[in-house]
Protein backbone atom coordinates (compact mmCIF):
# COMPACT_ATOMS: atom_id res chain seq x y z
CA UNK A 1 0.00 0.00 0.00
CA UNK A 2 3.09 2.27 0.11
CA UNK A 3 2.19 3.30 3.62
CA UNK A 4 2.94 2.74 7.31
CA UNK A 5 0.27 1.66 9.79
CA UNK A 6 0.55 2.52 13.47
CA UNK A 7 -0.71 0.00 16.05
CA UNK A 8 -1.67 0.80 19.61
CA UNK A 9 0.03 -2.08 21.46
CA UNK A 10 -2.32 -1.78 24.45
CA UNK A 11 -5.38 -2.60 22.35
CA UNK A 12 -3.72 -4.04 19.23
CA UNK A 13 -5.79 -1.76 17.05
CA UNK A 14 -4.64 0.56 14.25
CA UNK A 15 -4.36 4.21 15.20
CA UNK A 16 -5.57 6.72 12.62
CA UNK A 17 -5.07 6.42 8.88
CA UNK A 18 -2.06 4.79 7.22
CA UNK A 19 0.86 7.19 6.73
CA UNK A 20 1.76 7.56 3.02
CA UNK A 21 5.47 7.04 2.31
CA UNK A 22 7.44 6.03 -0.79
CA UNK A 23 7.17 3.01 -3.04
CA UNK A 24 7.63 -0.47 -1.54
CA UNK A 25 8.55 0.47 2.06
CA UNK A 26 10.75 -2.26 3.54
CA UNK A 27 12.59 -1.34 6.74
CA UNK A 28 11.82 0.94 9.68
CA UNK A 29 13.83 2.18 12.68
CA UNK A 30 12.85 4.47 15.55
CA UNK A 31 15.21 7.07 17.02
CA UNK A 32 16.21 6.45 20.67
CA UNK A 33 14.07 9.39 21.84
CA UNK A 34 11.04 7.92 20.05
CA UNK A 35 10.38 11.12 18.10
CA UNK A 36 11.17 9.97 14.55
CA UNK A 37 10.67 6.84 12.44
CA UNK A 38 12.95 6.27 9.43
CA UNK A 39 11.38 4.18 6.64
CA UNK A 40 13.31 2.78 3.66
CA UNK A 41 11.40 2.94 0.39
CA UNK A 42 12.84 0.18 -1.78
CA UNK A 43 10.99 1.21 -4.92
CA UNK A 44 11.65 4.95 -4.56
CA UNK A 45 15.35 4.74 -3.61
CA UNK A 46 14.80 7.05 -0.66
CA UNK A 47 13.98 7.23 3.03
CA UNK A 48 10.89 8.85 4.56
CA UNK A 49 10.98 10.39 8.04
CA UNK A 50 7.85 10.23 10.20
CA UNK A 51 7.14 12.51 13.15
CA UNK A 52 5.74 10.04 15.70
CA UNK A 53 3.92 12.76 17.65
CA UNK A 54 1.74 13.67 14.66
CA UNK A 55 2.21 10.52 12.52
CA UNK A 56 3.03 12.64 9.49
CA UNK A 57 6.00 12.64 7.13
CA UNK A 58 8.58 15.33 7.86
CA UNK A 59 10.19 17.10 4.91
CA UNK A 60 11.09 15.52 1.59
CA UNK A 61 12.23 11.90 1.21
CA UNK A 62 16.01 11.49 1.61
CA UNK A 63 17.64 10.11 -1.57
CA UNK A 64 19.92 7.10 -0.95
CA UNK A 65 21.11 4.17 -3.11
CA UNK A 66 19.14 1.72 -5.21
CA UNK A 67 16.58 -0.45 -3.44
CA UNK A 68 17.19 0.53 0.19
CA UNK A 69 16.00 -2.28 2.44
CA UNK A 70 17.08 -2.01 6.07
CA UNK A 71 17.92 0.86 8.40
CA UNK A 72 19.55 1.12 11.85
CA UNK A 73 20.05 4.17 14.06
CA UNK A 74 23.01 4.79 16.35
CA UNK A 75 22.34 4.76 20.12
CA UNK A 76 22.94 8.53 20.30
CA UNK A 77 20.39 9.05 17.52
CA UNK A 78 22.77 11.09 15.39
CA UNK A 79 23.13 8.75 12.40
CA UNK A 80 20.92 6.37 10.42
CA UNK A 81 22.62 3.63 8.37
CA UNK A 82 20.77 2.31 5.29
CA UNK A 83 21.61 -0.79 3.23
CA UNK A 84 21.23 -0.25 -0.55
CA UNK A 85 20.75 -3.74 -1.98
CA UNK A 86 21.13 -2.99 -5.68
CA UNK A 87 23.92 -0.43 -5.15
CA UNK A 88 25.99 -2.78 -2.95
CA UNK A 89 26.51 0.03 -0.46
CA UNK A 90 25.44 1.63 2.80
CA UNK A 91 24.27 5.26 3.04
CA UNK A 92 24.73 7.29 6.23
CA UNK A 93 22.11 9.90 7.14
CA UNK A 94 22.70 12.81 9.53
CA UNK A 95 19.46 12.81 11.54
CA UNK A 96 19.90 16.45 12.58
CA UNK A 97 19.69 17.66 8.97
CA UNK A 98 18.20 14.54 7.31
CA UNK A 99 20.86 14.62 4.63
CA UNK A 100 23.28 11.93 3.48
CA UNK A 101 26.79 12.26 4.91
CA UNK A 102 29.68 11.66 2.48
CA UNK A 103 29.75 8.97 -0.19
CA UNK A 104 28.01 5.59 0.15
CA UNK A 105 30.10 2.97 1.95
CA UNK A 106 30.91 0.04 -0.38
CA UNK A 107 29.59 -3.31 0.87
CA UNK A 108 29.30 -6.82 -0.55
CA UNK A 109 26.74 -7.95 -3.08
CA UNK A 110 23.10 -7.29 -2.19
CA UNK A 111 23.47 -6.06 1.40
CA UNK A 112 20.25 -6.57 3.30
CA UNK A 113 20.40 -6.37 7.10
CA UNK A 114 22.31 -3.95 9.29
CA UNK A 115 22.89 -3.67 13.03
CA UNK A 116 24.72 -1.26 15.35
CA UNK A 117 26.48 -2.21 18.58
CA UNK A 118 24.59 -1.11 21.71
CA UNK A 119 25.73 1.97 23.57
CA UNK A 120 27.22 -0.17 26.34
CA UNK A 121 29.77 -1.50 23.85
CA UNK A 122 30.62 1.86 22.31
CA UNK A 123 33.50 3.80 23.78
CA UNK A 124 34.42 7.45 23.83
CA UNK A 125 37.28 8.73 21.72
CA UNK A 126 38.72 11.86 23.29
CA UNK A 127 40.41 14.65 21.38
CA UNK A 128 42.49 17.54 22.63
CA UNK A 129 43.29 20.79 20.86
CA UNK A 130 45.57 23.58 22.00
CA UNK A 131 45.90 27.13 20.67
CA UNK A 132 47.53 30.35 21.79
CA UNK A 133 46.08 33.84 21.86
CA UNK A 134 48.03 36.82 20.55
CA UNK A 135 51.78 37.33 20.72
CA UNK A 136 54.08 35.94 23.39
CA UNK A 137 56.68 38.53 24.41
CA UNK A 138 59.54 38.19 26.89
CA UNK A 139 58.68 39.73 30.25
CA UNK A 140 54.93 39.54 29.63
CA UNK A 141 52.08 37.07 29.94
CA UNK A 142 50.62 34.79 27.29
CA UNK A 143 47.47 32.69 27.07
CA UNK A 144 46.78 29.17 25.80
CA UNK A 145 43.35 27.57 25.29
CA UNK A 146 42.91 23.81 25.69
CA UNK A 147 39.75 22.09 24.45
CA UNK A 148 38.77 18.46 25.06
CA UNK A 149 36.19 16.82 22.80
CA UNK A 150 34.69 13.39 22.16
CA UNK A 151 34.39 12.03 18.62
CA UNK A 152 32.59 8.93 19.91
CA UNK A 153 30.93 6.74 19.00
CA UNK A 154 30.10 6.35 22.71
CA UNK A 155 29.89 8.73 25.65
CA UNK A 156 32.58 8.99 28.31
CA UNK A 157 31.92 6.49 31.09
CA UNK A 158 31.98 8.78 34.12
CA UNK A 159 35.54 8.02 35.13
CA UNK A 160 37.90 10.95 35.62
CA UNK A 161 39.10 12.85 32.57
CA UNK A 162 42.51 14.37 33.24
CA UNK A 163 44.27 17.12 31.29
CA UNK A 164 47.98 17.64 31.96
CA UNK A 165 50.02 20.50 30.59
CA UNK A 166 53.81 20.48 30.25
CA UNK A 167 55.41 23.91 29.95
CA UNK A 168 58.70 24.34 28.10
CA UNK A 169 61.71 26.18 29.50
CA UNK A 170 61.08 29.91 29.75
CA UNK A 171 57.36 29.68 30.60
CA UNK A 172 55.88 29.48 34.11
CA UNK A 173 52.23 29.00 35.02
CA UNK A 174 50.31 32.03 36.27
CA UNK A 175 46.75 30.68 36.22
CA UNK A 176 44.81 27.68 34.89
CA UNK A 177 41.03 27.34 35.00
CA UNK A 178 37.94 26.24 33.09
CA UNK A 179 34.20 26.04 33.75
CA UNK A 180 33.43 22.73 35.44
CA UNK A 181 37.10 21.75 35.66
CA UNK A 182 39.00 21.15 38.91
CA UNK A 183 42.39 22.66 38.16
CA UNK A 184 45.64 22.70 40.14
CA UNK A 185 48.22 25.27 39.06
CA UNK A 186 51.18 23.65 40.79
CA UNK A 187 50.64 20.37 38.96
CA UNK A 188 49.19 21.97 35.81
CA UNK A 189 46.34 19.45 35.79
CA UNK A 190 42.58 19.77 35.35
CA UNK A 191 40.07 17.00 36.03
CA UNK A 192 36.34 16.32 35.74
CA UNK A 193 34.12 13.23 35.61
CA UNK A 194 30.79 14.39 34.13
CA UNK A 195 29.70 12.42 31.08
CA UNK A 196 30.59 13.91 27.68
CA UNK A 197 28.35 12.79 24.77
CA UNK A 198 29.82 11.87 21.42
CA UNK A 199 30.20 14.88 19.15
CA UNK A 200 30.47 17.29 22.10
CA UNK A 201 33.24 19.20 23.85
CA UNK A 202 33.85 20.27 27.43
CA UNK A 203 34.17 24.01 28.19
CA UNK A 204 37.70 25.16 27.31
CA UNK A 205 40.58 25.43 29.77
CA UNK A 206 42.46 28.73 29.85
CA UNK A 207 46.14 28.65 30.80
CA UNK A 208 47.93 31.94 31.43
CA UNK A 209 51.73 31.86 31.58
CA UNK A 210 54.56 34.24 32.35
CA UNK A 211 57.23 34.53 29.69
CA UNK A 212 60.75 34.74 31.12
CA UNK A 213 63.26 37.23 29.77
CA UNK A 214 65.50 34.25 29.07
CA UNK A 215 62.86 32.30 27.15
CA UNK A 216 64.09 30.82 23.85
CA UNK A 217 62.86 32.31 20.60
CA UNK A 218 60.82 29.18 19.84
CA UNK A 219 59.13 26.86 22.34
CA UNK A 220 56.47 24.15 22.19
CA UNK A 221 53.80 23.72 24.83
CA UNK A 222 52.28 20.23 25.17
CA UNK A 223 49.05 19.00 26.77
CA UNK A 224 47.60 15.50 27.13
CA UNK A 225 44.18 14.08 27.99
CA UNK A 226 43.38 10.67 29.45
CA UNK A 227 40.40 8.89 31.01
CA UNK A 228 36.67 8.85 30.41
CA UNK A 229 36.82 5.24 29.24
CA UNK A 230 39.29 6.04 26.44
CA UNK A 231 42.45 3.98 27.03
CA UNK A 232 44.58 6.11 24.70
CA UNK A 233 46.60 9.15 25.76
CA UNK A 234 45.89 11.99 23.34
CA UNK A 235 48.35 14.85 22.87
CA UNK A 236 48.15 18.39 21.51
CA UNK A 237 51.03 20.78 20.97
CA UNK A 238 51.23 24.53 20.46
CA UNK A 239 54.45 25.74 18.81
CA UNK A 240 55.06 29.29 20.04
CA UNK A 241 57.30 32.10 18.85
CA UNK A 242 58.66 34.27 21.66
CA UNK A 243 59.11 37.91 20.70
CA UNK A 244 61.95 40.02 22.17
CA UNK A 245 61.31 43.06 24.36
CA UNK A 246 63.90 45.82 24.66
CA UNK A 247 62.83 46.55 28.25
CA UNK A 248 63.24 42.96 29.35
CA UNK A 249 66.60 42.58 31.12
CA UNK A 250 67.97 40.76 34.15
CA UNK A 251 65.66 42.70 36.49
CA UNK A 252 62.69 41.31 34.55
CA UNK A 253 63.93 37.79 35.16
CA UNK A 254 64.08 38.47 38.89
CA UNK A 255 60.49 39.77 38.78
CA UNK A 256 59.32 36.59 37.02
CA UNK A 257 60.46 34.40 39.92
CA UNK A 258 59.37 36.55 42.84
Amino acid sequence: SNSVSVIDTATNTVVGSPIPVGSLPAGVAITPNGQRAYVTNGGSNNVSVIDTATNTVVGSPIPVGNNPLDVAITPNGQRAYVTNEQSNSVSVIDTATNTVVGSPIPAGNNPFGIAIAPASQQKASLTIAKSRTGKFTRGNKGTYTITVGNTGPGTTDGTTVTVRDTLPRGLTADRISGSGWNCTRSALTCTRSDVLPAGSSYPPITLTVRVSCSAPAHVTNKATVTGGGDTTTHTATAPTTINPDKHCDKHCDKHDHR
